[in-house]
């Protein structure tokens, strides 16, 4: 499930906003601006949707995720 994701401007690292596409449509955010506690430095700050992007998870990490819980372990040539 693709998370919303803006950089730190106080630390410059990425972090998560806590929204996915889940709950919300990300483009339908154009215009708003939304307020965030960041996980990294702690300072409020605000953001819009054109300063996101939205981080995918590859369907190979969930199905690896999947095998490791299950006891097994596939690699990228398992797919093939």
């Amino acid at each position: 499930m693709p998370q919303s994701m803006i950089r730190c401007p106080t630390f410059g690292t990425v972090v998560p906003t806590g929204l996915t596409t889940e709950k919300i449509k990300f483009e339908s955010l154009s215009g708003v601006v939304i307020p965030l506690r960041c996980p990294d430095c702690m300072q409020l700050h605000k953001w819009e949707q054109k300063e996101a992007w939205e981080k995918r998870t590859h369907r190979i990490d969930q199905v690896n995720l999947r095998a490791n819980r299950a006891g097994h372990r596939l690699i990228a040539q398992d797919w093939n």
